[in-house]
């Protein structure tokens, strides 16, 4: 409930003339979250992540990527196409202005993505499964 709160007071300090957000995916485990908003006769899809800070515990929410539908769905089809080609731990590439890297963390081949707190870890599974939300949600709601 907590982190819902943080996230909502997030998006509303983003948007200002907002309409009620669409979740499109939410990961209990990850804690990955991604809403779209529409703001006037656009819409735009935030990609977030809320983890607990070191030392204090406190939640924190950030922002790991915004932007239109077409380039949300575009970074995230590169991603997974980047998780499936790449075993190679410590490969490393930028896709749409984001350093995204594999690393190994407790025997799992993770995909890293950079941001300015933390680094934000996923894996292709849940990447596939985010590329079909997105498709759902295009369905759902139709340019």
């Amino acid at each position: 409930m907590k982190n819902l709160i943080i996230l909502s007071m997030l998006l509303l300090a983003v948007t200002v003339k907002a309409q009620k957000p669409v979740l499109i995916y939410e990961d209990q485990l990850t804690h990955n979250r991604i809403t779209a908003i529409f703001e006037d006769d656009s819409e735009q899809i935030y990609y977030t992540n809320t983890y607990a800070k070191p030392w204090t515990g406190k939640m924190v929410t950030v922002m790991v990527k915004s932007g239109s539908y077409d380039e949300m769905n575009d970074f995230f089809n590169q991603l997974l196409e980047f998780g499936e080609d790449n075993k190679d731990v410590n490969s490393t590439t930028e896709i749409n202005g984001t350093n995204v890297s594999i690393k190994k963390k407790i025997g799992a081949y993770l995909i890293e993505i950079e941001t300015d707190d933390i680094p934000i870890y996923t894996s292709s599974k849940e990447l596939k499964y985010i590329v079909n939300q997105m498709k759902q949600y295009r369905v759902e709601y139709p340019e």
